[in-house]
Parts: C-alpha cells; sequence; structure tokens
C-alpha cells in the first residue's frame, strides 16, 4: 500500500488529504493449477478528504478508484478486458462524544 498525505491546519477547523493505494497481481508466490490461463490484476486507489468544522465534528469524503485487467476462458477463446470506475463513495460525520483533560500537574 502506498500512501501520501497531505495536512494544514490553522486553528481548529483544517482541511486534510489522504491518497492510498492497493494493488493485486500474480506474484504472491502462492501456485495455482492454471490451465485455462486465467489471470486477475487489481488496482483501487483511496481519494480522502476532511474538514474538521470544530474540535469535537470533522466531515470526511471517501472516493475508491477501481481498476481491474482480466483474462478469463468464455467458451473456446480467452475473454480480456479491463473494468474500471467508482466504487462506493461514502460522506461521513465524525463526531466526539466525551473528551477529558486531566488538569495539569503541579510545579514542584
Amino acid at each position: 500500500m502506498h500512501q501520501l498525505a497531505v495536512v494544514t491546519r490553522s486553528g481548529d477547523a483544517y482541511p486534510w488529504g489522504n491518497v492510498a493505494g492497493n494493488w493485486t497481481g500474480d506474484d504472491d508466490g502462492n501456485e495455482v493449477s492454471n490451465p485455462t490461463g486465467q489471470h486477475l490484476e487489481s488496482s483501487i486507489t483511496q481519494l480522502i478528504a476532511s474538514y474538521s468544522l470544530t474540535p469535537r465534528f470533522a466531515l470526511q469524503l471517501n472516493v475508491p478508484l477501481i481498476y481491474r485487467y482480466f483474462e478469463r476462458p468464455e467458451g473456446f477463446k480467452i475473454d480480456r478486458g479491463t473494468v474500471s470506475g467508482l466504487g462506493d463513495i461514502a460522506l461521513l460525520l465524525k463526531t466526539v462524544l466525551f473528551h477529558y483533560s486531566s488538569p495539569p500537574a503541579p510545579r514542584v
């Protein structure tokens, strides 16, 4: 997984962003019988944007971008192709219901 994060902060409200990727292919080391030559490569990139409205509330938007390449048997021929698009987009609201800060230690 590869990640890139950009964080900027000014006061209590600040934007935050992240890009994360996950790729799967055939090089995982597990040998499996494959007489028809099936093949799948999958890449999912998550675009994440967040904005803290206050110290107790924040919004976050997750947008997954999916790309897949495949080879599979279909009758007596091999079907090859790609599929790509958006995954399930999520809008989240983060709330802090309870926050406790201990009093500062006495100075000696």
